[in-house]
């Protein structure tokens, strides 16, 4: 069974864990904002945000290749999928892309992990361009 001090320890060696693997990430989010006083639709602003995260593969080979995983948050996972882990610290709600090296990634799922207690958002991610 797993203590508290245990789940602050490895939340505390988290950051020496991934440090090494961290790539710089854009994370395009719309933003919902008040309604139009005179169409009463809601307005839209996009916000990117740059973010470190982990990258890997999750089929058709790569790092983690072979199918780690069947399904994220419902999403039934594709041939040539990524997964993008960013730090639960950041605000991923409305993230709609990712971008990576000049390469656009639309979102397909994001589920919240950690052990004991969410420390990252797990975005399941397909390349658009």
């Amino acid at each position: 069974m797993l203590t508290t001090t245990d789940i602050d320890f490895m939340n505390g060696t988290r950051t020496e864990v991934t440090a090494l693997r961290l790539k710089p990430l854009t994370l395009k989010r719309t933003v919902v904002g008040e309604d139009d006083p005179y169409t009463g639709n809601p307005s839209i602003t996009y916000v990117t945000d740059e973010v470190p995260g982990t990258w890997m593969a999750l089929t058709g080979g790569g790092m983690g290749g072979g199918g780690d995983y069947e399904f994220v948050d419902g999403v039934k996972v594709q041939s040539g999928d990524v997964v993008a882990n960013v730090s639960i610290t950041y605000d991923v709600e409305g993230t709609t892309e990712v971008i990576r090296d000049g390469r656009r990634y639309a979102v397909r799922a994001i589920e919240h992990l950690g052990i004991g207690e969410e420390n990252r958002h797990f975005l399941l991610l397909r390349r658009i361009t």
